[in-house]
């Protein structure tokens, strides 16, 4: 009886211990601001371990229902559109979870509130030990991030088409003062004028490069 009890103590020490680890682990995912989900090695493409609160919201799923499923399964659960879930599924599930490869890309999806959402994923390995234990699947939503992109871009391009005109047009008119007035020009007028052409081509040349680095910031090059 004593034997059976301290066993019976043993693993009611060993559960607590265990639901406090996953408590704990649960609270760490849960103050990530992108979506995780946590896969250990097993058949399609493995089963998870555990999820965040910010995946379950992108896809609208839970953690009870994904604990000790398979990738392969949980996918096909997932809010994606069919063609999105079979990319995803041919680059998950064919990729072993021991894989020391590191993976990422991007897909559109609708949520379940009707809001258009651009996903960033990246799958990289955990290792311990030298040796890959699981992976880890990361799910960052780049929607604010890009329309904001994409609102500079626009605005930059507005405002630099209404800066160049004014400026082709006053380059231009100083090249005309200094080709039309030659020789009779004024020294001061002549130097005045070259200046205005200097500080007009310079603007031009800044706007330019404002408008390329917001460009490249967009991904428009």
């Amino acid at each position: 009886i004593a034997k059976y009890m301290a066993l019976s103590i043993f693993g009611n020490i060993t559960i607590q211990q265990r639901n406090r680890v996953h408590e704990m682990r649960r609270a760490m995912l849960d103050a990530v601001s992108d979506g995780i989900l946590l896969v250990h090695p097993g058949s399609k493409g493995g089963h998870v371990i555990s999820s965040n609160a910010i995946f379950e919201q992108l896809f609208d799923l839970y953690e009870a229902s994904l604990s000790g499923k398979t990738l392969a399964s949980v996918l096909a659960e997932m809010t994606l559109p069919e063609d999105v879930r079979q990319s995803l599924t041919q680059q998950w599930i064919n990729m072993p979870v021991r894989s020391s490869d590191i993976r990422e890309g991007e897909f559109r999806i609708v949520h379940s509130s009707g809001q258009p959402l651009e996903i960033l994923w990246k799958s990289t390995p955990v290792y311990q030990e030298g040796n890959v234990r699981g992976r880890v699947y990361a799910f960052h939503d780049a929607t604010a991030d890009r329309a904001a992109a994409r609102m500079r871009a626009e605005f930059l391009s507005r405002i630099s088409h209404e800066l160049r005109t004014p400026l082709t047009s006053i380059q231009g008119f100083a090249e005309f003062i200094l080709e039309v007035g030659g020789d009779d020009l004024p020294a001061t007028v002549r130097e005045y004028t070259q200046i205005i052409l200097s500080s007009a081509k310079h603007l031009k040349a800044i706007i330019s490069n404002i408008i390329d680095i917001t460009r490249l910031d967009a991904g428009q090059i």
